[in-house]
């Protein structure tokens, strides 16, 4: 039950826009968490992890455009103790999301090293995996990188990132080592 002894904070009309937005984007974030959770979930009818990729995608393009807003908002309409909170709450919400993306990030790194040592452990090996495999590795690893994200991981993370490149550059060595690529450009240049 709410103390009727404490009255609500009045706010202005371009404050209570400002908390309308923030509240806004909080909503859609814990939105995109749940669609999250049903995308990691592999036990998840395939027709359902469609419909939630589709909506991820928009709500996630929702989320940009409220976070853009209340940059705006809180930056040119308030000030004050008030514009201190809708900072910080913004600063929670981008720490959340980053932590969130983070983890997609890492979810996808244990799969391309999963993928890279179930070849190694079963000895055979799909022409150009590697590449494909270091392809993907180098994305993740610069997104990380942009976000900042490296220098904030434990230091299990950061093994996971460092042994993923390690299985990789073993795969792209045994690649090599069979020379399946250069027998491949060798025919080639003989079929022409």
């Amino acid at each position: 039950m709410k103390n009727p002894s404490k009255r609500p904070e009045t706010l202005t009309r371009e404050e209570r826009q400002v908390a309308i937005t923030v509240q806004s984007a909080q909503d859609v974030l814990r939105e995109i968490e749940g669609l999250r959770k049903v995308l990691s979930d592999d036990g998840q009818p395939q027709q359902i992890r469609v419909d939630a990729k589709h909506d991820l995608l928009e709500a996630s393009e929702r989320l940009c455009n409220l976070m853009g807003l209340a940059v705006y908002q809180i930056a040119n309409s308030v000030n004050g103790e008030f514009q201190g909170r809708m900072k910080a709450s913004l600063d929670s919400l981008k720490g959340r999301l980053l932590d969130m993306g983070t983890n997609l990030m890492l979810e996808k790194l244990e799969k391309i090293r999963d993928r890279a040592e179930t070849v190694m452990e079963g000895r055979s090996y799909p022409i150009g995996l590697a590449a494909k495999l270091d392809f993907a590795y180098s994305g993740i690893v610069d997104n990380l990188k942009t976000l900042g994200a490296l220098d904030r991981m434990e230091a299990e993370q950061k093994n996971l990132v460092d042994g993923t490149g390690k299985e990789i550059r073993a795969l792209a060595e045994i690649e090599q080592g069979l020379g399946v690529m250069d027998e491949m450009a060798e025919h080639r240049r003989f079929s022409r």
